[in-house]
């Protein structure tokens, strides 16, 4: 990818949430777009030794901010899924410069029934691969909000990727 006027990179997106466990609400997790400017640069083994590991600490949180300015030579975004228990459960698929990915969260009123098996809420994510702002203003007009990057999914279940058809 490459912002205007600024160094092309290759972008690695992906979510947090153990599959194995989707009723889970104990684990905050995230959405994650990590960059690498230097993909196909040749490095000496010190270069590798002298490398820097990238750390959760090292991104720019844009959970709450929907106009984010990301300085030139950024390692990347992150976003803090909003609800207790939201997590990634499907791989993002990204499209036009767009980031979509599925998220689960669980219902928690189900949690006293114990024969009823417990349902969740499914959302699709649509987010800029640039630096996670959302990709449309979904209230018509007024001023954007951290919801303007979410959609609600009728659907049972745990979600699949998103898919793109061209009939």
């Amino acid at each position: 990818a490459r912002p205007r006027g600024q160094a092309a990179f290759l972008a690695l997106n992906i979510g947090s949430g153990y599959r194995a466990s989707p009723l889970n609400e104990q684990v905050e997790d995230r959405f994650y777009s990590l960059r690498d400017y230097g993909l196909f640069t040749k490095r000496t083994q010190a270069e590798y030794n002298a490398w820097t590991p990238l750390t959760d600490g090292g991104l720019l949180d844009v959970s709450t901010n929907i106009a984010p300015t990301l300085p030139s030579g950024s390692v990347g975004w992150k976003i803090a899924l909003p609800r207790s228990g939201e997590k990634v459960l499907a791989e993002p698929r990204t499209f036009g410069n767009v980031i979509y990915f599925p998220t689960f969260t669980p219902d928690v009123s189900g949690a006293g029934a114990s024969c009823t098996p417990r349902q969740g809420t499914n959302r699709l994510f649509a987010v800029n691969l640039f630096d996670g702002s959302p990709s449309n203003n979904r209230d018509a007009g007024v001023t954007p909000v951290p919801a303007d990057r979410e959609t609600a999914l009728a659907q049972g279940g745990i979600s699949p990727e998103a898919v793109f058809l061209f009939p």
